[in-house]
């Protein structure tokens, strides 16, 4: 099984955000924000970094030697032990994977830092393998014995931990099969994974008479010029052709590994292992999917009030991102700085105090380079240091929203530590609350502070562009994710033609008549990471969404309890799962009619933007 480490070096990635339209030359000022990485080690060539790889190394075999064969009948108090030797020794090894992780996404193109993040892998996956019989000991306990000591005061802390890991017993190999299949995995998957982000980051597009990266054309697609979009799009999908048959093999690559040990490991369905590892059934999964679904009639309704607002007898996939009204306002960096850190400061004085380190601390790199990741990500890096964050900052008001749902995990993880290394990461599914609670904190405070019908439509299309992006497009994705696997598992390779036919079979539905999807939008599937680093993820998106819109109504009701109850969500980290860390809200995730709650609350917000457009005709 993936173990805490591999969670360790794997940021928390957000969805490739289109940034608005910017022009590619303004300053923002966030060019010169670079994060600094010197917490965890000033370089990956530092005596400190070389030496602690050898401590670790030397350190897991004595841990070897010490726990080996004796963990499945050790006592409580001996239990304790271990673990804490082994939380210490992980974190270490998190420690390190990080500072080479986080310095190759800003620089993927320098083959140095390659070189760093590549070697130092294949030292941690040698090591790892002195540690992996631990977990699998706990796992082959006899229930029996389990039961006896999971009750002891000494096991407290580390009792969902436990657990957690006891659910996997049905799904775990032999020591030796383990062992192998984390050591492939580094020349297999991961390998596939690497290089597929290599080749988006240096994957570049015909436009305007220049090549540019992905970036530059997200950013255009969100613009106003219409023309513009057209021609970005169309270079878009030019580049994607040419690549799909790279993308297409490393895609069938990572469907049937995934089939393989879902095989191996005696997993029903291509999902359950995402589901088991999120802490939540596959029912609540698929309740929250279908319900979903059965309301695409509202990102129709969207799209068909952006067409009318923008005055097109068409609308197209290059139309989807466009501003829906003409206001151009772009903010600089210490703009953006100021708007985030009050919104949270006006919510919670102790959370405020946390987004204000991010930027007195520098950590967040900002600035818009070559070979830099797209997108946005918060990584936990370890609890002993601190969360790290990823922008891709242009100005757009699309980045200060983006700005404020990282600062969020950013706050979650930051809080979360005191919950040590094994306690503190939470499953994809409540990582999202903060992050989009965050980001309704800035529209909130943005809609108080407008002062026409006008400002007030700008800002209700941009937020319910961002929803629609979230909850339908993300659970289109989801569809698209289910075919592929499933076809994949009955017919064999996918050829390029059946993954085009599969995404426009599961993406249609969510535009309906409202969005005309041309034939170039048949390989835009191929560019999104999330599929590849983590199938599965993105029902998560929707999951956060609609959560944090009930949470939101708790909050704005005047609950005065809410603040608190909150801080102590996010304090918590993962030491139990999304079912329980929610009792205190009232919240039943298994209650289809909890996600019409929050999709009622996008009809509501439709509505209004529709009723603002009307009275402004």
């Amino acid at each position: 099984m993936k173990n805490h480490l591999q969670s360790a070096l794997h940021t928390a990635f957000d969805s490739i955000a289109f940034s608005a339209d910017a022009d590619a030359g303004t300053l923002t000022g966030a060019e010169s924000v670079h994060w600094n990485l010197a917490d965890l080690y000033p370089t990956f060539n530092d005596g400190a970094f070389a030496a602690d790889m050898q401590a670790s190394d030397t350190n897991a075999q004595a841990f070897h030697a010490k726990w080996y064969g004796k963990i499945v009948a050790c006592s409580a108090q001996d239990m304790r032990a271990m673990i804490l030797e082994l939380q210490d020794l992980y974190e270490t090894q998190g420690r390190l994977g990080s500072r080479v992780s986080l310095n190759w996404t800003t620089d993927q193109n320098d083959p140095q830092v390659a070189h760093a993040y590549q070697s130092t892998m294949e030292k941690l996956t040698d090591i790892r393998k002195h540690l992996v019989f631990a977990t699998i000991e706990i796992r082959m306990m006899s229930d029996e014995h389990f039961a006896d000591i999971i009750t002891a005061p000494e096991l407290q802390e580390f009792t969902h931990w436990l657990e957690f890991n006891r659910a996997f017993k049905p799904h775990t190999l032999s020591e030796k099969e383990e062992i192998l299949d984390a050591e492939k995995d580094l020349v297999g998957i991961d390998a596939w994974t690497r290089f597929y982000d290599q080749q988006q980051a240096s994957a570049r597009f015909e436009f305007d008479g220049r090549s540019v990266s992905q970036q530059e054309i997200f950013r255009v697609l969100s613009g106003h010029d219409r023309e513009r979009r057209k021609a970005a799009s169309e270079a878009f999908s030019r580049g994607l052709e040419r690549d799909v048959p790279v993308n297409s093999y490393v895609f069938n690559t990572m469907l049937a590994d995934k089939q393989i040990n879902d095989r191996l490991r005696g997993f029903p369905t291509w999902v359950s292992s995402r589901n088991k590892s999120n802490k939540i059934s596959d029912a609540s999964v698929d309740s929250l999917v279908h319900s979903v679904v059965s309301r695409y009639d509202l990102s129709h309704r969207f799209y068909a009030l952006k067409r009318k607002m923008l005055g097109l007898a068409d609308f197209y996939e290059w139309d989807r991102n466009a501003p829906a009204t003409s206001a151009t306002n772009t903010m600089s960096w210490s703009e953006a700085r100021e708007v985030v850190c009050s919104a949270y400061h006006a919510f919670d004085g102790r959370i405020g105090a946390i987004v204000d380190e991010f930027f007195d601390k520098n950590w967040i790199d900002a600035g818009v380079h070559p070979g830099k990741r797209s997108g946005a990500f918060a990584s936990p890096a370890v609890p002993s240091v601190h969360p790290y964050i990823l922008m891709n900052y242009t100005g757009t008001h699309r980045d200060v929203k983006t700005l404020a749902h990282e600062l969020g995990h950013g706050v979650h993880q930051y809080l979360a530590r005191e919950q040590g290394y094994f306690n503190c990461g939470t499953p994809l599914t409540v990582a999202e609350t903060a992050s989009v609670f965050g980001e309704m904190l800035v529209f909130d405070s943005l809609m108080k502070t407008t002062t026409s019908d006008e400002e007030r439509l700008t800002l209700l299309m941009e937020k319910l562009n961002d929803m629609v992006n979230t909850v339908f497009r993300q659970v289109a994705m989801n569809r698209f994710e289910d075919a592929i696997h499933n076809a994949r598992r009955s017919e064999g390779e996918l050829s390029v033609d059946r993954l085009n036919e599969l995404w426009l079979h599961t993406q249609t539905p969510s535009f309906g008549s409202a969005v005309t999807l041309t034939d170039s939008y048949k390989t835009w599937w191929s560019y999104i990471p999330h599929m590849i680093h983590t199938p599965g993820y993105v029902y998560a998106y929707a999951f956060g969404e609609l959560l944090v819109l009930a949470l939101y109504q708790m909050y704005t009701s005047g609950d005065d309890t809410f603040k608190q109850k909150y801080y102590d969500l996010l304090q918590a980290g993962g030491r139990d799962t999304p079912d329980n860390l929610l009792k205190p809200f009232g919240i039943d995730l298994t209650d289809p009619a909890f996600w019409m709650r929050g999709l009622d609350v996008i009809d509501t917000m439709v509505a209004q933007a529709e009723a603002i457009a009307e009275k402004l005709a």
